[in-house]
């Protein structure tokens, strides 16, 4: 017979008593595995499985196991068996051969009756191995599921006032920290204490933050900017924040980027720049103080090499070797 809800949660109960005491056995393989802690409890759940049909004493396996991975996570997905398990372990071993015993894997985690973990005690660029099992009265299931991936590797950061963005080898982007004005560019603005993808950034080469908006440089030589736009330094010809990445009005051909403040710039493959937003001081150097939320020209600049935003000032790296500044100079 099947046993009945009733019985089912007393033998459950009873098995519980001794799942402390489950340990792996010293070789063997996965299926080398025995049983101490509660005797009397692992007693009384097998007296009472004794009257029950179709409860097996081993798990069936884990299947459908999936990995996803980023450079500071490994999530894993799986689906659990029908019936007869206590839990989920997930094991690791770095490298492209999974662990074939619980000796030579590290206990990463134990999931419970969960069909997602997540390790967060990776490195980036390295490549790891998982085995997921279900354990049940008897020990674990002879056969884990597996599977291997790399996790990614993180090749630029950036910080703005309290949030950091880091630019992902592929060409995504993940951010964290404040989110209040959106600065974090996942259509939310929820704070993370973990990074959050960048939504719909897949191609970008180069990241920067400004007090609380980031910007991309795209691998055509487009900007994408995010965040707060109360003076225009998202560039796309507004003054409305945006919680998600929106084009730069009429950058094409740029090389780099830099965001200070409240202003952002790119540096054009011709030697020129254009800057956009907070104008206060200056800072966009187009003898103005009038700000703008679309791209200006910083007047007389035409073979720069590099740029970098400051506060409420910005500075060029000219081709021979000269530096050029503009913007606030309260403090020279």
């Amino acid at each position: 017979r099947i046993c009945g809800g009733g019985e089912a949660a007393v033998i459950k109960r009873a098995l519980v008593c001794g799942r402390g005491g489950l340990v792996a056995g010293r070789g063997g393989g996965w299926g080398a595995t025995r049983l101490g802690g509660v005797v009397a409890g692992l007693l009384v759940g097998s007296m009472l499985l004794a009257g029950c049909w179709g409860l097996p004493s081993l798990p069936l396996p884990v299947t459908g196991v999936q990995a996803s991975a980023t450079f500071w996570q490994v999530t894993l997905t799986w689906d659990n068996p029908a019936l007869g398990f206590w839990g989920v372990r997930v094991y690791r071993a770095e490298g492209t051969t999974p662990p074939s015993s619980p000796s030579e894997g590290v206990l990463v985690g134990d999931a419970g009756d969960s069909e997602a973990f997540a390790d967060r005690g990776v490195s980036p660029g390295t490549t790891y191995s998982y085995a997921v099992i279900a354990y049940g009265a008897d020990g674990f299931d002879s056969t884990p599921a597996t599977t291997t991936i790399t996790t990614a590797s993180a090749t630029a950061t950036d910080a703005g006032e309290n949030h950091s963005c880091a630019l992902v080898a592929g060409g995504s982007v993940e951010c964290w920290g404040y989110n209040g004005n959106g600065q974090l560019g996942n259509g939310t603005t929820t704070s993370s204490s973990l990074p959050v993808p960048v939504t719909g950034i897949t191609g970008a080469t180069a990241i920067t933050s400004g007090d609380s908006h980031s910007c991309a440089l795209l691998s055509g030589g487009t900007v994408t900017c995010w965040g707060r736009n109360s003076a225009g330094e998202l560039g796309n010809g507004t003054t409305t924040g945006s919680s998600v990445p929106v084009p730069v009005t009429g950058i094409t051909g740029a090389i780099a980027i830099a965001g200070g403040d409240g202003q952002s710039c790119a540096l054009l493959a011709s030697g020129a720049l254009r800057c956009w937003g907070n104008n206060f001081y200056g800072q966009l150097g187009n003898g103005s103080t009038t700000n703008s939320s679309v791209p200006v020209s910083v007047t007389g600049i035409t073979s720069a090499t590099g740029i970098t935003a400051g506060n409420n000032h910005t500075c060029a790296l000219l081709s021979g070797g000269t530096v050029s500044c503009w913007g606030h100079n309260l403090f020279g």
